[in-house]
């Protein structure tokens, strides 16, 4: 049988144990919550020369500079908001291209590829919206395209569709 002193090396050796898990997992566990941009909703981008900072996910948020309406679109409507002075995209164009979506009738963004990468497409692979709206755009341009239902994926939900054109081949 163990003595006394036995005991209690066995105990204190019990209780360093215990609060040394206890420490690991609390610093893991504010690690995880400090590390993870989906945790806070903000997207983290490492600084570079160019003095990049964080920036906010789109997605969930109210599209700037938008009123949403519940009144039906019947035909595409093409806003320029910035008219580029680079190549010409064309119907059978390879664009890549910034994007951001939202319901017209709410404004609220479903996605946006700004909170993750540029999308680079064939014109021809894309939704109809898209295909009669961003030809005619150039490089550098932005341009915002209202898209009846459909002309989109026929779900009964007209689109708002922002867009930059970053490269035409």
């Amino acid at each position: 049988m163990a003595n006394k002193s036995q005991r209690a090396a066995a105990l204190m050796l019990a209780g360093l144990f215990f609060l040394t898990t206890v420490g690991t997992t609390a610093y893991v566990i504010w690690q995880i919550n400090r590390e993870d941009p989906v945790a806070t909703g903000d997207q983290i981008q490492t600084p570079t020369n160019n003095n990049q900072t964080e920036k906010k996910v789109l997605k969930g948020t109210p599209l700037a500079d938008f009123t949403p309406t519940k009144e039906p679109i019947s035909s595409i409507q093409k806003i320029d908001t910035v008219v580029g002075s680079g190549a010409e995209a064309v119907a059978s164009s390879t664009v890549t291209v910034n994007y951001t979506l939202a319901n017209m009738d709410d404004g609220v963004v479903r996605e946006s590829s700004l909170d993750s990468q540029p999308l680079t497409s064939p014109l021809s692979g894309l939704i109809k919206g898209w295909l009669d709206g961003v030809p005619g755009m150039k490089v550098g341009g932005k341009r915002r395209l209202l898209i009846p239902s459909a002309q989109a994926y026929n779900d009964g939900k007209d689109l708002v569709f922002d867009i930059e054109l970053l490269d035409v081949k």
